[in-house]
């Protein structure tokens, strides 16, 4: 009986060897090596043991015609046939074929355990539980004092597409206008992200071929780092900057932030930008009975006309007209605005936690 399981042992695995070496000839042996279990095996257990206590002679084929160099001597980990030479520095196991995993052919078998080492996927070791990171609290803006009607600056995005399990999209066009000198800013970005088919469809955006185009035609565009030192020499012509957008702490300034932050530009938009406003939060508290509050609704609303939504430029003039009919004042932009700082330590606790949160949730599984 012992013998018949010992002829199974070898014939299964000349099956996994021939089958690995047939499908990646090339790089198979170079990642794993295969050990060819010859006839001499038969008949002769000590063999078989003097293999498994310690090291062996990879064997060639007995029915090759050309004489064959000595075979180069590898020490092998408790089993013979397909391994990992124990010079390697890792501390998975050795990938040994298993005759008894139901439900699976050989081959199948033996990627499952490729799978289970790590030979697929990286896997990093998890020793402790990640430091806790401090949620940020949204406190107002203590530089406020000196704000004015030209402190005022309506900010709108358009990017390739929302934010999404927590990674940002990149800008297409960036504008902003001085709510009180009326004065405008607008960039054509050219993102690093393709913009998807919705985004496309919203805003009139292409990117295809290095050429940027707005309703089919091409206009001047600017690298990302390019249009933010242009915004923020921009903004220097204004006192103690507060950034007003519509939706902003929901979706624009914490595009904005990741953006400034990514281009190392974090610390000089702080010290010219004193606060941030989201206005929808404002129009929210001021006028609570309105039915809605998109700003095509309030430009309805307040102005009675509709405009060309989703351009930058155009969404920025429209939301400067509707403040101004809606007799919003500095002191409404004051009560309603929180510290630059906030949203930037915002995205590193969002950042942080989606870091960690897989890593904690695989150490309480194992701690389990």
């Amino acid at each position: 009986m012992a013998d018949e399981s010992q002829k199974a042992f070898r014939d299964e695995m000349r099956e996994v060897a021939a089958q690995e070496m047939d499908s990646n000839a090339d790089s198979f042996d170079k990642e794993l090596g295969v050990a060819i279990i010859e006839d001499e095996f038969k008949g002769d257990p000590s063999l078989i043991e003097k293999c498994n206590s310690g090291a062996f002679d990879l064997l060639t084929e007995s029915n090759s015609s050309s004489p064959q160099p000595p075979a180069k001597t590898m020490p092998v980990e408790k089993h013979v046939g397909v391994y990992r030479p124990a010079s390697t520095k890792t501390k998975n196991k050795i990938i040994f074929p298993s005759k008894t995993r139901s439900g699976m052919t050989v081959a199948a078998d033996h990627a499952w355990q490729k799978r289970e080492v790590g030979l697929s996927v990286k896997e990093e070791d998890i020793e402790k539980i990640p430091d806790p990171v401090t949620k940020p609290c949204f406190s107002s803006s203590s530089n406020l004092k000196n704000c004015s009607a030209s402190s005022i600056v309506i900010l709108d995005l358009e990017t390739t597409g929302l934010i999404q399990h927590g990674i940002m999209p990149h800008i297409t066009q960036i504008a902003a206008v001085n709510s009180n000198t009326k004065e405008q800013f607008s960039r054509y970005v050219a993102p690093y992200l393709p913009i998807t088919p919705m985004a496309e469809k919203v805003t009139n955006i292409t990117w295809s071929g290095g050429v940027l185009c707005y309703r089919g035609e091409p206009v001047d565009f600017v690298r990302i780092k390019t249009a933010l030192v242009d915004f923020l020499e921009w903004l220097e012509k204004f006192p103690t900057v507060v950034i007003v957008a519509h939706n902003g702490r929901t979706f624009d300034f914490r595009v904005l932030c990741n953006a400034f932050r990514s281009c190392g530009l974090q610390d000089r938009f702080c010290s010219k930008v004193s606060a941030y406003c989201d206005s929808l939060t404002l129009f929210r508290q001021k006028f609570p009975k309105l039915e809605k509050y998109k700003q095509e609704f309030l430009a309805q609303h307040f102005c009675g006309h509709t405009y060309n939504a989703h351009n930058a430029l155009d969404d920025v003039i429209m939301l400067d007209e509707i403040m101004q009919v809606a007799l919003l004042s500095v002191s409404d932009f004051k009560k309603h605005s929180y510290n630059t700082e906030c949203q930037f330590l915002q995205e590193e606790f969002n950042s942080s936690k989606s870091k960690n949160i897989t890593p904690f949730a695989l150490l309480s599984e194992k701690k389990s």
